[in-house]
C-alpha cells in the first residue's frame, strides 16, 4: 500500500505503477466548476482519487482497459472516504461514451511508441500506445466533453507538438501548459497540458521536481504538499 495524506491505495496487479508523472497531473490539473470527470487510462486510479480529494462534489468515472489493474482501481475506490463518487468501468476509452458532456477528462496516457515490449502484457498494454494514442484520445475527448469542459494530460516532452496538432485538428484549443523539469537546470522531460473547446490566452509555467543538490524544489513541494506524506 501507498499511503497519502488523506487515502492509500495499492498498484499491485497494475501493470504501470504509482509515479511522479500521476501526482503531478493530479494535483496540477485544474477542477474549478466541474461536476464529472473521467480518468482516461486510469490505472489503479491514483489521479482519480487526487481530484476526488480537490472537490468535494464531482463524480469521478476511472476508464480502465486492463482487468488487473481496474481490480485494482476497484480495491482502492471501495478503500477511499470518496468511494460514493468514485465508479470504474473496464472497457477502452476509445469506445467508451458519457450519456452528457464531462466537465473534465484527464489522462496520463502510455507513450512508448518504439523499441521492444514489456515481457509482461499488462504492462506493455498500460506503457504503449497501442491501447490508448494521443490520437484517439484528444479526439475521442473532444467528442465527449461539455459545452466548457476541458481535457488535461501529461506525457514526454518531445511529443508536444503532436499533442497540440492533434487538439487544433479536434477543435480544442490550448489553454495552459506547464514544462516539467526532473532536475534544475536540465531541459523538461515531461509536459503538463490543458485544452478546452473556447479560445483565449495560454497560461505557461514550469515546474522542477529536485534542485541541483537533490532535494525537493519548494515549486514541487508547494504543488504536491496536499498529497505528499513527507511534505
Amino acid at each position: 500500500m501507498f499511503d497519502f495524506k488523506e487515502f492509500s491505495l495499492t498498484d499491485a496487479r497494475c501493470g504501470m505503477k504509482i509515479g511522479t508523472d500521476g501526482v503531478l497531473l493530479g494535483a496540477w490539473v485544474d477542477i474549478k466548476g466541474i461536476r464529472s470527470v473521467v480518468d482516461a487510462g486510469a490505472g489503479c486510479g491514483l489521479i482519480s482519487l487526487m481530484i476526488a480529494q480537490r472537490t468535494p462534489v464531482a463524480d469521478i468515472t476511472a476508464v480502465e482497459i486492463e482487468s488487473d489493474a481496474a481490480a485494482d482501481c476497484r480495491e482502492n475506490f471501495m478503500l477511499s472516504p470518496w468511494r460514493d463518487r468514485l465508479s470504474v468501468v473496464e472497457a477502452d476509452f476509445n469506445l467508451f461514451s458519457s450519456d452528457k458532456g464531462v466537465d473534465l477528462i484527464v489522462s496520463n496516457p502510455p507513450y512508448f511508441t518504439d523499441g521492444g515490449r514489456a515481457p509482461l502484457k499488462k504492462r506493455a498494454c498500460a506503457r504503449h500506445e497501442d491501447s490508448l494514442g494521443i490520437k484517439s484520445l484528444v479526439h475521442r475527448a473532444s467528442d465527449m466533453l461539455s459545452d466548457n469542459g476541458r481535457l488535461a494530460v501529461i506525457c514526454p516532452s518531445e511529443k508536444e507538438e503532436c499533442l497540440i496538432y492533434e487538439a487544433e485538428m479536434s477543435r480544442i484549443k490550448l489553454r495552459r501548459i506547464c514544462h516539467v523539469h526532473t532536475v534544475e537546470g536540465k531541459p523538461s522531460t515531461r509536459i503538463m497540458c490543458e485544452f478546452a473547446r473556447n479560445d483565449g490566452p495560454v497560461s505557461i509555467n514550469s515546474v522542477t521536481i529536485r534542485d541541483s543538490k537533490g532535494e525537493y524544489t519548494s515549486g514541487f513541494k508547494s504543488l504536491t504538499r496536499d498529497f505528499y506524506l513527507a511534505f
